[in-house]
């Protein structure tokens, strides 16, 4: 199994024929217009790794908020098999998971990353419902998505 056939797989069971990764080696998605999905393939390691933004990191109360994803990282059973993390770079939360290409198969893939999607779009949800009296950047976000789609 290749990389190409496991992204064309996805691209398959979103309705989306030419779905491809950039010079890069990276294919985006968003998700009903607010998630986006990256997929970034890495020839060292012959993975896929697939992640999201969820949300800025707050300014106030980052220990409850810290403790309740390390919390939820445990196992992955709060996650879908995904790990929360943080972004330093762009003081994100992140929710991401390698994929292993040859261990793959078009049908875990689409299994995985309908799973990964669900789990982001409730932390997403969770984390957007936190009281957050203040942010350090309230305006990134991951630009270029290409597609919208539901999975």
């Amino acid at each position: 199994m290749s990389a190409k056939q496991l992204l064309n797989a996805i691209g398959n069971a979103c309705g989306l024929d030419n779905l491809q990764f950039d010079a890069q080696g990276c294919a985006k998605l968003l998700i009903d217009g607010k998630l986006g999905i990256q997929l970034e393939h890495n020839d060292t390691d012959e993975r896929i790794y697939i992640y999201s933004s969820l949300g800025t990191i707050p300014v106030t109360d980052r220990e409850t908020v810290f403790r309740r994803l390390l919390e939820s990282n445990l196992f992955g059973h709060d996650t879908g098999g995904a790990t929360l993390a943080i972004d330093k770079l762009q003081n994100d939360f992140i929710l991401w998971q390698a994929i292993a290409i040859n261990q793959t198969t078009p049908e875990d893939m689409s299994a995985i990353v309908e799973r990964f999607i669900n789990a982001a779009e409730t932390w997403q949800a969770r984390l957007n419902d936190l009281p957050v009296p203040d942010t350090l950047d309230t305006t990134h976000s991951r630009a270029g998505m290409s597609a919208a789609l539901r999975v």
